[in-house]
């Protein structure tokens, strides 16, 4: 349950259901690791395998692969989300 994860991890996000993304200092405090090494990892496109949307100047990471991953899942369903070749294509 990653609500209960949530407020383990100390997060107050009464707003969490109502978004599609976590920022990147919030998906590093789930994952236990700092905030320079989660903006290290999303520069390069992915943060433990989850991958970054870039809006801007701001990375995003997509809640429903962030919490695939956080609850021991694969990050990636297959089919879930196209790779870099399919989104290119279409």
């Amino acid at each position: 349950d990653m609500e209960a994860l949530e407020k383990e991890r100390g997060m107050t996000t009464d707003y969490a259901p109502l978004t599609r993304t976590y920022r990147v200092a919030e998906f590093a405090k789930l994952l236990g690791v700092s905030r320079a090494f989660a903006y290290e990892q999303a520069k390069t496109g992915a943060i433990a395998g989850v991958p970054v949307i870039v809006v801007g100047r701001r990375l995003l990471v997509p809640r429903a692969p962030a919490d695939r991953l956080l609850a021991g899942e694969p990050a990636t369903a297959a089919g879930a989300l196209p790779d870099a070749e399919q989104a290119v294509e279409a």
